[in-house]
C-alpha cells in the first residue's frame, strides 16, 4: 500500500529521488484580498502520518479533516521529523480553495546539531536547498516553514542565514510563487529560546526569507514593537497563537479568536496552531463557529462552494 513517510534523517532527504504522485495546481481564481494584508497560517499537528498518510486513502471514517479553507491562507503539515512531507490528501483539497501547503524542516537536540555541523563541514547548504525544493517540486506542495530548535553558537547565523537565501533561490526555481517562512525557536549564542517579537536576533533571518513565525506567548508590547520592527513587512510577521492558551495571557480553544483580532489590530498575520483540540475533545459542533471568527479582515472571498461536517 502505498504512503507517503517523513524524511527523519539528513542521509534520507541527500538521497529522496521519489516520482511525482499526482499534481493538483493551486487555484488562481480565489480572491484573497490585497497582497501584503494580514494572513491566517494554520499549523496543523493533529493524527499526522495516521490515516492520511496512505495515498490512496484509508477506511477509517473518523479521521481529522478541516472542511473550512476560506478561512485560511496557509495550511502547515507540522511535525517533529526533521523533513515533514504534507499527505496527498490535504495538498490537492487545499489547493482547490487557493490556499498554500507547507512542510516543515525541524533541526533540533542533538541530531539537528549533528546535522548542523555535518551540512556547515561538508559545504552541504546548496545540495539540501536543491534537495529539499526537489521534495516540494515532486510532491507539488509551496513551501517550507524552517525551525531550528538546538543551541547555535555565533558562526552557525552564517549557516542560517545561506541556507534561507539558498532554499528560497532553489524554491522559485523549482515551485514558482513558492514561500520559506523561518520559526523563530533560537537564538544566536547557543540558546534555545523561542522568541515572541521580531527584533534584532531575529531580524536577519526575517529579512532573509518571506516571514517569520514568533512565539505564541506574547503581550500587545510585544505586538507592538514587533510592529514597527517589521515596517512595511507587519503582514509577513506570524503571531504565534496556541488554541489551548498554555501559558498565555489570552483565552483559550473557542474564544482564542480573540487573540487573533489583536494581532490585527496590530497589521500582524497569525499562525495557530492546535486546532485539532476540537476534533480530539469530540467538539465538532462548534468548529464552523471557531474557525470563521479566524476571518476577521474583512476580505471578500470570491470562492463559491458548498460543504458540509460529513465525515
Amino acid at each position: 500500500m502505498s504512503v507517503i513517510e517523513p524524511l527523519k534523517t539528513l542521509e534520507e532527504l541527500l538521497s529522496f529521488d521519489r516520482l511525482l504522485l499526482f499534481v493538483v495546481e493551486p487555484s488562481r481564481d480565489v480572491g484573497r484580498g490585497e497582497q501584503g494584508r494580514p494572513k491566517n497560517m494554520l499549523l496543523h499537528n493533529t493524527a499526522a502520518y495516521l490515516e492520511d498518510k496512505f495515498v490512496y486513502g484509508s477506511n477509517y471514517a473518523k479521521s481529522y479533516n478541516f472542511p473550512l479553507w476560506q478561512a485560511i491562507d496557509t495550511f502547515v503539515y507540522y511535525t517533529e521529523n526533521m523533513v515533514t512531507i504534507p499527505q496527498q490528501g490535504w495538498i490537492p483539497a487545499a489547493h482547490k480553495h487557493g490556499v498554500n501547503v507547507f512542510g516543515t524542516v525541524t533541526l533540533k537536540s542533538e541530531e539537528g546539531a549533528k546535522a548542523i555541523n555535518k551540512i556547515k563541514g561538508a559545504h552541504l547548504v546548496a545540495k539540501v536547498a536543491s534537495q529539499l525544493a526537489r521534495v516540494a517540486a515532486r510532491q507539488w506542495f509551496d513551501g517550507w516553514l524552517v525551525r531550528i530548535v538546538t543551541g547555535m553558537d555565533y558562526s552557525a547565523v552564517h549557516f542560517v542565514i545561506s541556507l534561507l537565501a539558498a532554499l528560497n533561490e532553489e524554491m522559485h526555481h523549482a515551485v514558482p510563487g513558492s514561500t520559506v517562512v523561518w520559526q523563530a525557536s533560537a537564538r544566536p549564542g547557543g540558546k534555545v529560546e523561542p522568541q515572541s517579537k521580531l527584533n534584532d536576533k531575529n531580524l536577519r533571518f526575517f529579512d532573509s526569507c518571506y516571514g517569520i513565525v514568533l512565539n505564541f506567548k506574547w503581550d500587545e508590547d510585544l505586538f507592538s514593537e514587533s510592529a514597527e520592527s517589521a515596517g512595511k513587512r507587519r503582514g509577513d510577521v506570524y503571531a504565534g497563537i496556541d488554541i489551548l492558551a498554555r501559558g498565555t495571557c489570552y483565552e483559550s480553544r473557542f474564544e482564542m479568536h480573540k487573540a487573533v483580532s489583536i494581532a490585527l489590530q496590530y497589521s500582524l498575520s497569525a499562525a495557530i496552531s492546535g486546532a485539532g483540540c476540537v476534533y480530539v475533545e469530540d467538539r465538532v459542533v462548534h468548529l464552523d463557529q471557531c474557525l470563521m471568527r479566524y476571518t476577521m479582515y474583512g476580505t471578500d472571498f470570491t470562492l463559491n462552494f458548498r460543504q458540509n461536517q460529513c465525515q
